[in-house]
C-alpha cells in the first residue's frame, strides 16, 4: 500500500512538473510576440509621425488631379503592416519627398544645382555667400546685359543660389512637389514646365527691375505652385472632400510666401510671381482632361490662357530686349584671373 501511495505522489509530481514547464514555455512565448509586435509598432509609427506633419505640405496628398493626367499613387504601406518576410525597408528620402526617385530630372537639377554653388563658393565668396561677381559671371540675370543679346541669362538664373539658406529652401519646395508632378507628366514635359516657368520669371523680373541681380530656382519652383493652382481651378467640381485639404494648402503657401517676403528684403517677389502665373497659364493651355472631366468653360478657359501667355511673353521681350537700358555692365574678371593664376 505504501508503495502505490508513493507512486502516485510521483505521478501526481509529474504531471505538475508538466504542467508547470508548459505553463512558463507560453508565457515565454507570449512575452516574445508582444515584444515582436511592439517592435512592428514602433517601426510602423515612426515613418508615419515623419509622413503625417509633412503631408500637409503636399499638395498631391488630396487633390483628385484630374485636369491633366492622373494623381500619382499614394505612398506605400509602413513596411512593419506588411507580414513578416515581406517586409521591406522604405527608403528615408521617399518619407520626406513622396515619389522620390534618383532618376527622376528633378532630383538631377537639384544635385546639378547644388554642385553648382559648391562651386560658385570655390570661386569666390564673401561671408559665405558666392560675391556677385561670381553670380554675374556664371548667368545671373542682370538687365542690361540681357538688353545686349545675353538671351541664356533668362535660363542660368535657375541654377544659381545668392546663399545656403535660399538653396535649401529652394531644394526642399521643388522636390517636396517635385517626385509628383513629374509622375504625372512624364519626365520631357516635366523638363518643359520647368525650365519655361524659370525663363518667364526671370523674364518678369528683368522688364519689371532691369537692375536686379537675381538668381535662384524659386523663379521655376513657384511655376510648379501655378501648374497646381490651374489644376485645382479645372478640377474643382470634381474634387469632392479634397476640397478642404486643398484650400489649407493654399493658405499655407500664402502665409509661408508673406512671411518670406517680410524675412528677405531682397527676394526678387515679381520673378516668385512672373514664375508662378507662367505655369499657371502653360499648365492651362496643355491640359488634357477626359471630356466627361471637362468642365463647361474648358475650351474658354484654355484660349483666354493662351492669348494671355501669348501677350506677357510678347510684352517682356519687347521691354527687356528694345526699352531696357544696356549699361551699365559689371567689370568682373574672374575667369581672366582664374586662367592667368593657372
Amino acid at each position: 500500500k505504501a508503495s502505490k501511495a508513493a507512486s502516485r505522489i510521483l505521478e501526481h509530481a509529474e504531471v505538475v512538473v508538466v504542467d508547470s514547464a508548459e505553463a512558463s514555455s507560453r508565457k515565454l512565448e507570449e512575452e516574445r510576440s508582444r515584444e515582436r509586435w511592439m517592435r512592428a509598432a514602433k517601426e510602423a509609427l515612426l515613418p508615419a509621425a515623419l509622413q503625417a506633419p509633412l503631408a500637409l505640405l503636399s499638395p498631391w496628398s488630396g487633390l483628385a488631379g484630374v485636369s491633366v493626367a492622373a494623381v500619382p499613387p499614394m505612398p506605400p504601406m509602413p513596411a512593419a503592416m506588411l507580414p513578416p518576410g515581406l517586409q521591406e525597408e522604405e527608403p528615408f528620402a521617399a518619407l520626406i519627398f513622396p515619389g522620390f526617385e534618383s532618376s527622376a530630372f528633378i532630383w538631377q537639377i537639384t544635385c546639378w544645382q547644388v554642385a553648382e554653388f559648391a562651386f560658385s563658393m570655390w570661386l569666390g565668396h564673401h561671408r559665405a555667400n558666392p560675391t556677385p561677381c561670381v553670380l554675374y559671371q556664371l548667368g545671373a540675370s542682370w538687365g542690361p546685359a540681357l538688353a545686349r543679346g545675353q538671351i541664356w541669362r533668362l535660363i542660368t538664373p535657375v541654377m544659381l543660389h545668392a546663399n545656403l539658406t535660399h538653396l535649401l529652401f529652394n531644394v526642399f519646395f521643388q522636390l517636396r512637389m517635385g517626385f509628383g508632378m513629374e509622375r504625372q507628366f512624364g519626365r520631357e514635359k516635366m523638363m518643359m514646365i520647368y525650365f519655361a516657368c524659370g525663363l518667364f520669371g526671370n523674364l518678369m523680373s528683368v522688364a519689371v527691375d532691369p537692375y536686379k541681380l537675381a538668381v535662384g530656382a524659386s523663379t521655376a519652383g513657384f511655376g510648379l505652385i501655378g501648374v497646381w493652382l490651374a489644376e485645382i481651378l479645372l478640377s474643382w467640381e470634381i474634387l469632392g472632400p479634397a476640397r478642404e485639404r486643398t484650400v489649407i494648402w493654399i493658405v499655407f503657401m500664402l502665409i509661408s510666401v508673406t512671411t518670406m517676403s517680410s524675412m528677405t528684403p531682397n527676394m526678387d517677389l515679381f520673378g516668385h510671381l512672373g514664375g508662378a502665373l507662367g505655369g499657371f497659364l502653360l499648365a492651362l493651355v496643355i491640359s488634357d482632361m477626359k471630356e466627361d472631366d471637362r468642365p463647361e468653360w474648358y475650351h474658354q478657359v484654355r484660349a483666354a490662357a493662351a492669348l494671355a501667355l501669348l501677350l506677357c511673353l510678347s510684352g517682356g521681350l519687347i521691354k527687356a530686349f528694345e526699352i531696357n537700358p544696356k549699361d551699365p555692365i559689371p567689370d568682373c574678371q574672374i575667369f581672366k584671373s582664374l586662367s592667368q593664376v593657372m
